[in-house]
């Protein structure tokens, strides 16, 4: 577990330190710049709606060393990327597996500073804090460029794949074309019967009002905090995946691959192979696993569950993950 002093105070030093990091880290982005087209590796995201597994299977991709992924120690360097994973290198290596595999609402605070973050605060250097859609999705060029020069030099430096978790990623396909054409989704799904009802009960532990979004907000987000809290969530889902698969038309079929809940739980080996695979990364090993405790079963009163059964059965969802009932 982190103490809160020392990540207040290594908060502070990234903060006030990052004037004179970015000059440091000029002359990196002028060597890559020049040599972008011999990067190797490209930018992976995971997306999806919230509470399909994403956490756990960030945190199982990244434990297989296969990636560079934004650490708790990196996370507070957002305003310095580059400098963060130089750090982050000459601490830990890129070697040794992390070995976190227990978070809270994707919070892995308690593994340490080597755990996987989820880096929000990197993206909002640039982007809108409301996560408009419209807002975030047409950035200025010049802002696009920035990104780039600091994504392609890691890419450059440290030569592996980027793997971010953060979810909004899947509401900003548009902006991430412009950033790399070529980046590859791993698109996180789950019966949207348990996905809403894990919302719902995540949005009742946490107090938040039932008229208010949890977690992510797709471009309706004013319109369904008019619903029913139900209704609400239930589209919230729908809307989430419904706008990645429109969006994914932005890039090649073949950098798509989709994951479902209920195969990462039943096999998370398997899964995370075919993912390596996917993403033409060749490893002999997996470190082991925990096996997936949560599955799929009812945890809300009959009359609750019943509502969210026939709520999502009224939706198209493509390709349908619904369980057949």
């Amino acid at each position: 577990m982190i103490n809160k002093l020392a990540w207040n105070l290594t908060r502070s030093l990234a903060k006030y330190s990052s004037p004179l990091l970015s000059i440091l880290e000029q002359g990196a982005v002028k060597k890559s710049h020049s040599k972008r087209k011999n990067v190797k590796h490209g930018l992976v995201f995971l997306v999806g709606a919230p509470r399909t597994g994403s956490t756990f299977l960030y945190q199982a991709l990244t434990n297989t060393c296969a990636f560079l992924y934004l650490n708790n120690l990196i996370y507070l360097f957002h305003r310095n990327l580059y400098f963060g994973f130089q750090l982050s290198r000459k601490i830990w290596g890129d070697i040794e597996p992390h070995n976190c595999f227990i978070s809270e609402f994707g919070n892995t605070l308690r593994c340490g500073w080597k755990a996987p973050n989820e880096g929000g605060n990197f993206w909002y250097n640039w982007l809108s804090r409301e996560n408009n859609y419209t807002i975030n999705n047409a950035l200025e060029e010049t802002k696009v460029k920035e990104i780039q020069e600091v994504l392609f030099t890691i890419l450059y430096e440290f030569n592996k794949s980027l793997l971010f978790k953060n979810l909004y990623g899947g509401q900003r396909m548009p902006l991430i074309h412009k950033i790399s054409s070529d980046a590859n989704f791993i698109f996180m799904r789950r019966d949207p019967v348990y996905t809403v009802q894990s919302i719902l009960m995540a949005k009742r532990r946490l107090g938040i009002p039932a008229n208010k979004l949890w977690s992510i907000r797709p471009a309706n987000y004013r319109k369904l905090e008019e619903m029913r809290e139900i209704d609400q969530v239930v589209n919230q889902v729908h809307s989430l995946e419904t706008q990645i698969y429109r969006d994914k038309k932005l890039f090649p079929e073949e950098n798509f691959f989709e994951v479902r809940y209920e195969e990462l739980v039943a096999d998370a080996k398997n899964s995370l192979k075919k993912i390596l695979d996917f993403l033409h990364i060749h490893r002999h090993q997996i470190p082991e696993i925990p096996t997936v405790s949560k599955g799929n079963h009812q945890q809300l009163p009959d009359e609750e569950f019943e509502e969210i059964q026939h709520k999502v059965n009224l939706l198209n969802w493509q390709p349908d993950v619904r369980k057949k009932r």
